[in-house]
């Protein structure tokens, strides 16, 4: 039996401007994570949390089917995932499902896949096979590990650059909030209306300097210019997130994110932003956020022939503690 531990992370800065070649600096989150064991079978079984799943066996069929067409030879296995990463979260469970087992079959099959060709097969599992609008950032964060600078202006996967940051004078906290829309669903429709906007290519630009300027906050332990940056960050992606016509449900979902938002900025944190695309938020707060707990709004949205509503919550708050990085 083989094992693996793959964890959730947290955008800091600059996403979600990976999907467009750009630079982001991202956490793994060391409480939340996929626990993964796998072994050779005469044929396949697949469970997360002891139970099967359809989008499950979907996860692992795409993936095989990726690592076949590089003709990789995987046999059959069992492999169970236990995860307490939350559902639709937005922080990269299912990006932490895929690597946790890509890194299974590397050891089960000596596959030979190295940590960059690794991160890298992931993000085209669920870009070009799947079918996901996403960037690399969560794949080489989750992959490699700790704090990291990831500026992908590349196009050579083997040209990132990938440098460790530390974030240990900085109070971060993650508010979770889970079953919200997948990410894929909140860029398809920005995505589609980048290549021939100005504007959106304007804020993408704008992201990408927040990446920029975030390294130097954290190297210079400027909180304040931290502070600065996560709300202007915050403030650029939610433009962003109204770009190409979204659905009713994105928009809902967008309502909901800037309900939780409104009300941190209300309590007088530092900085609060989204950790993904929708859902968890990543919060810099000199004292622990639990005022979020007692925070339940219902929301609204007329569409065109039927009431959209949506109830949420954060489910938990917890410190910003990274893993260790690997060392490639």
């Amino acid at each position: 039996m083989i094992k693996h531990r793959t964890h959730g992370r947290v955008g800091i800065l600059g996403n979600p401007s990976d999907i467009y070649f750009g630079v982001v600096i991202s956490s793994t989150l060391k409480d939340l994570y996929v626990d993964g064991k796998i072994k050779e079978t005469n044929k396949f079984k697949f469970t997360i949390n002891n139970s099967e799943d359809i989008k499950l066996d979907s996860l692992i069929f795409n993936s095989l089917k990726f690592l076949k067409n590089q003709g990789y030879d995987v046999k059959e296995f069992e492999i169970n995932f236990e995860s307490n990463i939350p559902k639709q979260g937005g922080l990269a469970g299912s990006s932490a499902i895929i690597i946790n087992l890509l890194l299974g079959l590397d050891e089960l099959f000596d596959l030979k896949l190295e940590k960059r060709q690794l991160a890298h097969y992931s993000t085209k599992i669920e870009r070009d096979v799947i079918g996901i609008i996403a960037g690399p950032s969560d794949r080489f964060i989750i992959t490699i590990g700790g704090v990291m600078y990831m500026d992908f202006t590349s196009k050579d996967y083997n040209s990132y650059v990938l440098e460790e940051l530390s974030l240990n004078n900085f109070p971060f906290w993650v508010g979770i909030r889970s079953k919200n829309i997948s990410s894929g669903d909140v860029h398809k429709y920005p995505y589609v209306a980048y290549p021939n906007d100005f504007s959106l290519q304007s804020i993408i630009k704008s992201l990408i300097d927040c990446g920029i300027q975030g390294k130097r906050a954290i190297i210079d332990n400027d909180i304040n210019l931290m502070a600065e940056l996560i709300n202007k960050n915050q403030k650029l992606t939610t433009q962003y997130g109204y770009y190409g016509n979204p659905s009713p449900e994105v928009l809902l979902e967008r309502k909901m994110d800037q309900e939780m938002l409104n009300y941190c900025d209300q309590h007088g944190v530092l900085g609060v932003k989204l950790g993904g695309s929708s859902g968890s938020l990543v919060i810099l707060s000199e004292e622990k956020p639990e005022f979020l707990l007692d925070f339940s709004p219902k929301i609204e949205l007329k569409g065109k022939q039927e009431l959209f509503q949506l109830e949420s919550q954060i489910d938990k708050i917890i410190k910003l503690v990274p893993t260790k990085r690997l060392q490639i």
